[in-house]
């Protein structure tokens, strides 16, 4: 059955009847409330965010990237540049320029909105150098702007570039590489070291350099350096010529942009092969050593057997044939068995002179007192023989060879003795002291003294400053004195004059350090 409608179906499409309420009124006044909250809560933050960049202690500028206008600067720019830039060209008002920089002209910016660039620009017109960083942000309005933060960073420059002239003038090789090996700065002087173009050097990694250690033995010592904050070590160099030079590297890890290694380098070629020179001629003396110790046992058997036999039968013959030899001939075995006998105790003065540190007792401290009793001991029938006597004052202990001070001690009175003058018994004065870290002994006589312009002279083997008829000896006496101290890391020294006697100074150290005999 068909209902038939009771009334007209309204007209939906239609506005609501005049008297009845309206709900879409209500719904656009709290639509238009919620904009008006929403625009001043807007404007409420960006006068907070303009009052942030305007307080901030930087240069900081806002340009439009479409018409490189200045829309922005905040007070610290405004009052270095002493006037309001907005609304007038940028790369005019900031750099002196016609055209755009080159910073802009690249359009990083635009290609890579949000992310930051760094760059640094020298103001030349006011001298002032500047950190940059840029980044495109959304301005006030909503658009895309170049929003640049400029600081100031000339002291930094300044030290930077004094710096670099210090390292740029320095006869060190020097360089800045990073963690992989890459060279990032060189200076002039390690150009002129490997035979390189800066630019050249700038395109190599130190494996490239290396002659010893492999990339991988680098990158160790790399990770060493990182580790110890600091290295120095020694290593071979190639030259652009292929020449391999001996270098003293010093490295320091310096943990900025991302890590840097500053690296100061020294040619010590020349050194090196000196100490190769010092080794070699080391091995050669101690060759020398082991000859001149195999001389010196010829010298005790091989030598000397066929001298005992000369002066064997020469006392044969003088024995035997002395009442049948004419006064030539008996002169002639004189002269013979003379001569065997200063043969016999040059031998013996060389075998001494030779075995002076080869042959030598470790050092121990002893009683010079104690050696001195000895050494008299020794020359008792010579002291009576000259009348002589010798006075002795208290001496140091000290650190030495018991049997080469006893050797030195002997010498040096047994010279005394030996050089007096004629009718004038000799008297000898032995003294000590010490000194600081040195004991100071002194051997001084009565004797005939000599010319010390022949000072140095007298401690040369061989050399003797008298007439062997006159006063008997080989010349060795002093020159074994001085090699024993010398041995013992001190000096000889003499002073005379002719008729006054003579003073022999021995200076050694109170106290031996560690050695190889």
């Amino acid at each position: 059955m068909t209902r038939t409608p009771a009334g007209p179906t309204p007209d939906v499409r239609n506005g609501p009847e005049p008297g009845d309420s309206q709900p879409g009124a209500v719904v656009g006044a709290a639509a238009s409330d919620a904009l008006t909250e929403a625009v001043n809560r807007l404007s409420e933050q960006n006068a907070h965010f303009m009052a942030i960049l305007d307080a901030h202690p930087e240069r900081i500028s806002v340009v439009d990237p479409a018409t490189n206008r200045v829309l922005y600067v905040n007070r610290h720019y405004r009052e270095r540049l002493a006037r309001d830039p907005v609304g007038h060209v940028c790369y005019e008002e900031f750099r002196g320029l016609n055209a755009p920089c080159s910073f802009c002209q690249n359009a990083k910016l635009a290609t890579q909105p949000g992310l930051p660039h760094y760059w640094e620009f020298q103001d030349q017109h006011h001298e002032r150098d500047f950190e940059i960083t840029d980044l495109m942000i959304p301005w006030t309005d909503g658009s895309l702007v170049h929003y640049q933060l400029s600081v100031d960073i000339t002291e930094r420059k300044r030290s930077q570039r004094q710096l670099e002239a210090v390292i740029a003038g320095t006869v060190d090789g020097f360089w800045v590489c990073d963690l992989e090996g890459r060279l990032l700065q060189v200076n002039d002087s390690l150009c002129r070291m490997l035979g390189y173009a800066r630019d050249e050097l700038l395109r190599l990694t130190i494996p490239d350099l290396e002659a010893v250690l492999t990339p991988a033995e680098v990158a160790e010592r790399i990770a060493v350096v990182v580790a110890q904050g600091s290295m120095s070590f020694e290593t071979r160099h190639r030259r652009k010529d292929a020449v391999v030079i001996d270098v003293a590297v010093r490295s320091t890890w310096l943990d900025i942009e991302g890590g840097r290694l500053f690296v100061f380098v020294s040619d010590i070629s020349e050194r090196v092969q000196l100490q190769r020179r010092l080794e070699q001629n080391v091995k050669e003396l101690a060759r020398s050593n082991a000859e001149l110790e195999q001389f010196a046992y010829l010298a005790s058997h091989d030598l000397q057997e066929p001298l005992r036999k000369i002066q064997s039968f020469g006392d044969r013959l003088a024995t035997t044939l002395e009442d049948r030899l004419d006064d030539k001939s008996r002169d002639y075995l004189t002269r013979m068995r003379d001569s065997a006998g200063r043969m016999q105790q040059l031998i013996n003065d060389l075998l001494t002179y030779s075995r002076v540190g080869v042959r030598a007792q470790t050092f121990a401290e002893i009683e010079p007192d104690e050696i001195i009793g000895l050494v008299l001991s020794d020359l008792e029938y010579r002291l009576e023989q000259c009348s002589g006597r010798v006075e002795v004052g208290p001496l140091p202990r000290l650190e030495a060879d018991p049997t080469q001070l006893r050797m030195l001690l002997q010498n040096l009175i047994a010279n005394a003795l030996k050089f007096h003058r004629p009718d004038v018994p000799p008297v000898v004065t032995v003294s000590g002291e010490t000194r600081g870290d040195q004991v100071i002994l002194s051997v001084a006589d009565n004797g005939i003294g000599f010319d010390e312009k022949y000072k140095d002279r007298i401690f040369r083997i061989f050399q003797r400053l008298h007439p062997r008829p006159q006063y008997e000896g080989t010349g060795l006496g002093l020159a074994v004195c001085e090699k024993i101290a010398m041995r013992h890391g001190g000096t000889i020294d003499a002073a005379s004059q002719p008729g006054a006697g003579a003073t022999f100074t021995v200076t050694l150290p109170r106290r031996q350090a560690p050695r190889e005999n």
